[in-house]
């Protein structure tokens, strides 16, 4: 597991280590996990165009970090929070959360986790 954590509007990088710390133990991928299980994730709404948007934010902050070793993304199940906290997000929200953050990786990113 490699963690962090979205805090004050910007993600931060919660691992100590680095990817060469990783593949020197033998790690053959890393699972990119929010420190509080996705609930901290921004989520901005249902539309494909904001899934899209929030998985883009995430891609381009997170690929720095793993490059050079494959890892899976969580994508955000439940809206948490507000008035409609416990709904699912919908397909929409996560087709584009899923293109938002493949067309903003590098090849490193290899697959996605429900959260």
């Amino acid at each position: 597991m490699w963690y962090f954590e979205y805090n004050m509007n910007q993600y931060e990088k919660r691992f100590n280590g680095e990817v060469s710390d990783l593949l020197n133990r033998n790690f053959n991928y890393a699972i990119a996990l929010e420190v509080s299980e996705g609930k901290s994730l921004p989520q901005s709404g249902y539309s494909y165009d904001n899934g899209y948007n929030d998985g883009k934010e995430l891609g381009i902050w997170l690929d720095p970090h793993l490059r050079g070793i494959d890892y899976f993304v969580a994508i955000p199940y439940y809206e948490e929070g507000g008035n409609n906290a416990g709904e699912k997000r919908g397909l929409e929200y996560w087709k584009g959360y899923v293109d938002g953050i493949y067309n903003n990786t590098s090849g490193y990113q290899i697959g996605f986790y429900w959260n």
